[in-house]
């Protein structure tokens, strides 16, 4: 059931993903931009709402993808295999937004989509390690062995 239910959610996800990036918002005359915080820098300047659209939104996009995959791949999933995946992922949006004519193709946005993963990725690990670590108040706890008292202590005496 659980499997089920993480295709289900990453599907959906996906589905969202590829419309939010290539249908919807047509730019006219879109340049790309292949300098590295170029485009950060101006939204930082302009403040307000272009710069939560696009640098919050940016960082929130791929973050499903931080926890998505460590939830839907057996096993260990390392940090190196969570950025190369919203890399990729990042990147083939962006090429497509290229080619397609429609959008925008920025690098500062595979930048950001690749932090958003790599934050929300980070944030899983530490609740989880943190739920597994914690015991509610009331609670008995992990046992612990009774004081015994330094060693040796009463030997040979």
């Amino acid at each position: 059931m659980r499997s089920f239910l993480i295709v289900v959610v990453s599907t959906a996800y996906l589905l969202a993903l590829v419309e939010l990036t290539l249908v919807r918002f047509h730019q006219d005359s879109p340049e790309p931009n292949l300098v590295p915080m170029r485009t950060v820098a101006a939204c930082c300047a302009s403040g307000g709402r272009t710069m939560a659209l696009n640098v919050a939104g940016n960082l929130a996009l791929l973050a499903p993808v931080g926890v998505l995959l460590p939830l839907a791949r057996p096993g260990r999933v390392s940090t190196a295999q969570v950025v190369l995946a919203a890399s990729l992922l990042s990147g083939a949006i962006e090429a497509a937004q290229f080619a397609g004519g429609r959008r925008t193709a920025d690098v500062d946005d595979l930048i950001l989509n690749t932090i958003g993963a790599l934050a929300a990725y980070t944030t899983l690990r530490v609740v989880s390690t943190a739920s597994r670590s914690f015991t509610p108040i009331g609670t008995a706890g992990p046992r612990r062995p009774a004081f015994a008292g330094p060693r040796g202590a009463g030997a040979g005496r």
